[in-house]
Formats: structure tokens, sequence, C-alpha cells
């Protein structure tokens, strides 16, 4: 029986992961012996493979033009990279390193990846989700499922705990962050709410130690050029300042030296400084974990039990500091840069538990529990337990509101917050005599504040109904929108006279 896999496909880092014999999560090194690997890719030339990790990040200093990073961020988005005429997506971008982590996987240690759960932020979108998944496939994966990140987590968490609990988990990785609310015990797990930002992490604190020694090189050196104008002394800066972000969560001061045409400016950066620069993010994502606190407690949450840090972000001392002064949060670290990973090649377990049980293959599902160790009684409670997944957006179609026909707006059918399976349908009509049927435009909401304009929402599907005649105005339509578990969106639009109808499926958790 083929084993199963959990990766976390990071902004800064990514890891795989798999349950040993065991029953235990290991994360499966890398050629440089490492548990996580840089999500950089450094395209060489003409002819030559693209090289992923460690090397690619390194040569980033000597030729930043040719390297490519923090792509997660650009993920679900037309954004092409042309390297030596050869165009290349995010998607096949992030393929490249899901390779990396595949190929090292079978050199180092015998592992033939094949079916494979991956991570993503809670907060990512439709389209951000069919990349991730497109990303797998090109990298000749069978991806199981695409999963949240804290979602993620909590479940490796979730393994160590006995009876009920509510979590919040707070996960700040390199480019990502997001705040959930779950619920955890013997009958599975639940996610309550979640909130985030998929374009703040820390890379974007590095950013806040650039630009302050970009400052201090310009004060100093007035007579020279830019720093900022030189790639590779940009790309250099980038790798000292996330050295030092590490750094200062251990000292209390870490120098940096800042050489750019034949000068160097050497700073002090002290962590009091280094929290001053960059109080405003953090006071983001602290604001985000409080509106999330908020709607959790709105769907039932009365108190919270544990509070996870997750991402090597939360390294810094003052995110801990932050989340107890300003909401009373006592947090603490679990397994920062591997948790995702973790639990997600323990729900990758699971879930291909169900599926051989569901189909009727108790051999495999009885073998595969063996060769991972897992008891009667877990086994049990892997059949018994639950996943409940929540939409992290709302959708909805356009149409005329309110009998104007002088702009198309936004109606939700699905709000964010909605607990998988989810169900919704809407009446409307035809606004035109001798209509030939209707374009069924199915929108995502881009931000959490419900809004009406299609200007605050991104399109993600569009579908035409054809009648089998032209129909007069206020010729009646129903509109039925669904999410199951596995996070597929299904429309149907149906003529409510006829039954005449347009069915399709659209992946959007």
């Amino acid at each position: 029986m083929s084993p199963v896999y959990g990766i976390d496909l990071g902004t800064t880092y990514s890891v795989l992961a798999m349950i040993d014999a065991n029953g235990q999560p290991v994360a499966l090194r890398n050629s440089e012996g490492e548990d996580t690997t840089p999500s950089a890719v450094y395209f060489g030339g003409p002819g030559r493979q693209p090289i992923v990790g460690r090397t690619a990040q390194e040569s980033a200093i000597v030729e930043p033009d040719k390297v490519v990073t923090l792509i997660k961020r650009q993920m679900g988005l037309d954004v092409p990279y042309d390297f030596d005429g050869v165009v290349h997506s995010p998607a096949s971008i992030s393929a490249l390193i899901l390779r990396k982590l595949v190929d090292d996987a079978r050199r180092e240690g015998g592992h033939e990846v094949e079916k494979a759960v991956i991570t993503v932020p809670a907060y990512f979108g439709t389209q951000e989700r069919e990349a991730t998944r497109e990303a797998g496939r090109l990298a000749g994966l069978d991806v199981i499922d695409i999963l949240n990140e804290p979602l993620a987590a909590a479940f490796a968490f979730g393994v160590h705990t006995e009876g009920q609990r509510t979590v919040l988990v707070y996960d700040l990785g390199g480019g990502t962050f997001d705040a959930t609310v779950l619920r955890m015990g013997p009958e599975g797990f639940q996610e309550v709410y979640t909130d985030g930002d998929h374009e703040l992490g820390g890379a974007d604190w590095d950013r806040r130690i650039v630009e302050l020694l970009g400052d201090r090189f310009r004060s100093e050196h007035p007579d020279v050029s830019d720093p900022f104008d030189d790639p590779e002394t940009e790309a250099e800066m980038r790798r000292d300042a996330e050295e030092a972000k590490r750094k200062l969560s251990d000292k209390v001061a870490h120098t940096v030296r800042v050489r750019h045409d034949g000068r160097t400016t050497t700073v002090e950066l002290t962590r009091d400084e280094f929290e001053s620069i960059t109080e405003d993010l953090l006071r983001q994502t602290v604001d985000l974990v409080r509106e999330t606190l908020d709607q959790a407690r709105s769907r039932g949450v009365d108190r919270v039990d544990d509070v996870l840090l997750v991402g090597g972000s939360t390294r810094m001392p003052a995110v801990a500091a932050r989340l107890a002064a300003d909401l009373g949060l006592d947090a603490r670290h679990y397994k920062p840069d591997l948790a995702v990973a973790f639990g997600a090649a323990r729900f990758a377990l699971e879930e291909e538990l169900r599926r051989l049980d569901a189909s009727g293959n108790a051999g495999g599902a009885a073998e595969l529990a063996r060769a991972t160790d897992l008891t009667r009684d877990e086994v049990e409670r892997i059949m018994i337990a639950k996943v409940v997944r929540t939409t992290t957006r709302a959708y909805g179609v356009a149409c005329y509101l309110g009998g104007r026909r002088d702009k198309l707006r936004f109606d939700h059918l699905i709000t964010a917050g909605e607990a998988l399976p989810f169900a919704e349908e809407h009446d409307y009509a035809t606004v035109s005599d001798e209509q030939p049927g209707v374009d069924v435009r199915v929108y995502e909401q881009a931000s959490k504040d419900l809004s009406a304009d299609l200007e605050d929402c991104r399109a993600v599907v569009d579908r035409t109904l054809v009648f089998s005649e032209p129909r007069p105005a206020g010729w009646p339509l129903r509109i039925s929108f669904g999410i199951g578990p596995d996070g597929v969106l299904t429309v149907r639009a149906v003529e409510t006279r006829t039954g005449r109808e347009l069915t399709f499926d659209h992946e959007v958790e």
C-alpha cells in the first residue's frame, strides 16, 4: 500500500512530511540534509534545468534577475515569468519546488511520493487554490486534498490532546498570515472562523530592515549611487535582513554591514528598533486576530483553550508579547516550521484510510494502518471523526438588484464562515423581452467585507444558459449554490417553468 504525504508549500520555505512506521510525523530531508527547503527557483540559462532550494536562494545574491522567490504570493494571478524564451506561470514555478521535494525524498530515502495533501493559507481564494492544485498536477502528484494551513497545524497538535478544546491558530509564515479558531475533540475538527492576509508575512518584516539598511547607507554615503539601484546589493541586504530578524529573536542587538560601490556602512540594529519599525505590521495581525475572535464569539465560542503560534516568523518575541498585552492571550509555539506539514501528513493518512474503507478495500486500509503503527482504537477514532471546514470567502452572482437596471451588482448567495457542506438558492428573472438566455457570472468577494459592488469582487467563472426560444422580461429563473465538504462549488441555473438548466462545478475551498 503506497504511503501518503503532506506538503507545506510555503512562501519562503517548503516541507514534505509523512507518518512513519512508528506512527509519528517526520519531515523528509532534502539533498542538503535539511528539513526545510527554500522556495526559491534559479533559472540558469538556455538548456539548463532550473535549480530549486538553497543554491537558488544563494544565487539571488549574484544573479537576482534569474531567481524567483515569494511565488506563493502570485498564485492564482496571470503573471508570466519569461526566462530565455520560456514562459512560466506561478503554478509551473511552484511545481518545480514540489518536484524538488519529491525527487529529494526518492534519492535520499527511497520514498516514491505519489499521493499528497498540499496546504494553503486559509484565506486563499478560488483561483489561488486551483493554481496550487495545478502545481501539484504539474509535479506529477495525485493531490488528495487542498488543506488550510491553520487546520493542518491544529490537526498535528490535536493528536496530543484529549477532550473537547477550542484552539486559536496564529499562523505567520514567510509571506502570509492567518488567524483561525477551531473546535477539536474525539468527534473531529471544526473550523469556526478564519481571517487573514495572504500578502502579509515575515518577508514584510525583512523588507523593513532592508529599507532601514538602505536609509543608513544613503545618509552615510550621499555621494555614491543608491544601493537599491544595484540588484545584487539589494539581494544581499535581503539575505542579511532575514538573518538579522532571526538573530534578534534570541539577541537584543545584531550588526549588519552594507557594502555597495566600494563603501561600507555598519548598522547596529537593536531588537527595540526592529520592533519599532515593524510595529504597524504586528498590529495588523493583532487586529485580524481580534476580528476572528469577535466572529467566533458570534458563532458560540465563549473561550479559547489554546493559542498556537505557527510559522517561523512567530519566533519574534514581540508576537507572543503583543498577543498577551493587547488580547490577554497566553500563546505558545508549536513546531513553528513543521506543524503544518506534520498535520497535512496526518490528515492525508486519515483521508486515505477513510477512502479505502468507503470503497470496501478493507485489506488496503488494514495494510496502511499496520504500516503506520495505528492501533485498532486509533483506526476506529479516525473513522468516527469528522473534519468540518468553513467558507473563507463570500460567493454570489452578478444581477440587477432592486429592479434597477443601471448597474450590475453582486448578490451574495454564500457568505464567509459558513460550515461545509452548505447550500443556498435565490430566484431571479430576465430583464428584457426577447431575451435569448442568461449569463451566469459567479463572483468571489475579494475581501472579508461584504459589498454589492462588483469592483470589490473578482469573477471566477462565466457560463451562459441558452433558452430554447427567446423569453419575455420577468421570465423566472432559480440559481442554486452548493459547496460540498470537498470544497467544490456546484452552480445550477434553472428556467423555473420549463426545467431547462445549466449545471457546472467549480472548486472553491
